[in-house]
C-alpha cells in the first residue's frame, strides 16, 4: 500500500516530540514521485538522526539509498525535516561526494572568499564552468551532536549512537528541472568519528511528493 506524506500529520507529530515524525521503519520503501530523475526509484531507510540546528532548531535526517535504473547507478539521499517554534520545512539532499577529510577538502570549505567550487555535475561529469555557492555571513564551521538510529543488517536490533560532526552550508541561485526558481544547497559534514567527509547537495522539496510501501 502506497501511504502520502501528509504536513499536517508531519507538524502534529513534530509537535508531541516525536523523533520518527514520518512513523518509517526499516523495511519500508520510500518514493519521490515529483523527483524527475529518481521518481521511479524505491529507497529503503539506512539511518534516523536528529541534532539541533544553529541550537535553535529540532532537525530530523532520514538517510536513505536506493538504486536509480534510469541512472544505472546507486544513489544515496537525506531527507530532512526542520522545525523552528511549529514551523516546518523539509529539503531532500543528494549525497554528492564522500570521502576521507584532507587539506584540500579543509581548503575548500575555508576559503576566505566564502565561496564553494562544484566542477562536476550530478553524475560525475566535468562542467565547463564550476558552480559557485557562497556561505550567508562566514565559513566558520558550525559544530552539532547527532543522535543516530541504525538496525543490525545481522540480527535486525536496533543500535543508538551519539556522533560529534562539524559542517558547513553554502548556497546559490539556481533553477530546478521545470525551470522554477530555487535555492540550491551544499551541505558538507565531517563526521569525527570515523573522519569522514560526505558533500550533499539539495534545496527545499514538499513532503507530499514523498511517499512510503507498506505491506
Amino acid at each position: 500500500m502506497q501511504i502520502f506524506f501528509n504536513h499536517l500529520k508531519l507538524k502534529e507529530n513534530i509537535f508531541k516530540g516525536l523523533k520518527n515524525p514520518l512513523n518509517l521503519n526499516f523495511e519500508n520503501y520510500i518514493r519521490f514521485s515529483k523527483e524527475p530523475d529518481i521518481g521511479l526509484t524505491d529507497f529503503t531507510l539506512n539511518e534516523i538522526s536528529d541534532f539541533e540546528y544553529e541550537d535553535k532548531y529540532l532537525c530530523i535526517d532520514y538517510h536513505l539509498s536506493g538504486f536509480c535504473e534510469t541512472l544505472n547507478q546507486s544513489i544515496d539521499l537525506r531527507l530532512r525535516i526542520i522545525s523552528d517554534d511549529g514551523r516546518m520545512c523539509s529539503q531532500l539532499f543528494r549525497l554528492f561526494e564522500k570521502n576521507v577529510w584532507d587539506r584540500n577538502t579543509h581548503a575548500k570549505v575555508s576559503n576566505r572568499s566564502g565561496e564553494f567550487f562544484i566542477s562536476h555535475d550530478d553524475v560525475g561529469c566535468p562542467l565547463i564552468h564550476p558552480r559557485v555557492y557562497w556561505c550567508e555571513e562566514n565559513s566558520n564551521p558550525n559544530h552539532k551532536t547527532v543522535n543516530s538510529l541504525t538496525q543490525s543488517k545481522k540480527n535486525k536490533l536496533l543500535i543508538n549512537e551519539e556522533v560529534s560532526m562539524t559542517y558547513w552550508e553554502f548556497f546559490r541561485q539556481a533553477n530546478d528541472f521545470f525551470d522554477r526558481d530555487i535555492v540550491e544547497i551544499i551541505y558538507v559534514e565531517l563526521n569525527h568519528k570515523n573522519k569522514k567527509c560526505s558533500i550533499l547537495k539539495g534545496s527545499d522539496i514538499e513532503i507530499e511528493h514523498a511517499s512510503c510501501f507498506v505491506d
